[in-house]
C-alpha cells in the first residue's frame, strides 16, 4: 500500500522556460504519458546547530534570565507535500476514441505548476494515445497522437 506522500508525486515535463511540474499519481499519469518519470522523493535530514548562551526576556522591559548554550535539532529538506494541499493549478485528462470524444470513466484530476500553454505543448509532444485534456476552466483540448 502507497501512502499519500508516496502517491502523489511529482513528474517534469519539458525543459527550460518552457517546463511544467505535474503533481499526481505515477500510475494513473503513466495511463496517459507512459514516458514520464517521477522525480525523486526528498529525505528529510536531521541536522544539529549551535546555539550560544543568551538572555531570556518574558515581557517588556523584563531582565530577563541566562540561557545556557547548546545544539538545537531541526529537520532540513523536509518533504513539503503531505497529499493534502498540492501546489498549481488543476486540470483534467481524458482518453479519447477515433472520434475524439472522451471515452466514459478515463477522466483523471492532476495538478501542475507553470503555463497551461506549455502544458499542453509538453504533452502533444510525449502522446502516445489520443486523448483530450482539460484546463483549470474545464475547456477541452484534443491531443491527437503521431
Amino acid at each position: 500500500m502507497t501512502t499519500l506522500g508516496q502517491a502523489r508525486r511529482c513528474h517534469v515535463l519539458g525543459a527550460g522556460i518552457n517546463q511544467n511540474k505535474i503533481w499526481g499519481d505515477t500510475q494513473t499519469l503513466e495511463e496517459f504519458l507512459p514516458t514520464v518519470t517521477p522525480l525523486p522523493p526528498v529525505i528529510a535530514i536531521k541536522v544539529t546547530s549551535p546555539v550560544g548562551s543568551h538572555r531570556r526576556r518574558r515581557y517588556p522591559g523584563d531582565e530577563g534570565y541566562s540561557v545556557a548554550g547548546g545544539s538545537r535539532e531541526r529537520l532540513s529538506k523536509v518533504p513539503a507535500k503531505g497529499g493534502g494541499s498540492l501546489p498549481g493549478r488543476s486540470f483534467a485528462m481524458s482518453l479519447a476514441d477515433e472520434d475524439g470524444n472522451p471515452v466514459t470513466g478515463s477522466r483523471r484530476q492532476f495538478t501542475y505548476q507553470g503555463s497551461f500553454a506549455d502544458l499542453k505543448v509538453n504533452i502533444e509532444a510525449l502522446a502516445t494515445t489520443d486523448m483530450i485534456i482539460y484546463s483549470p476552466t474545464g475547456h477541452p483540448h484534443l491531443i491527437v497522437a503521431d
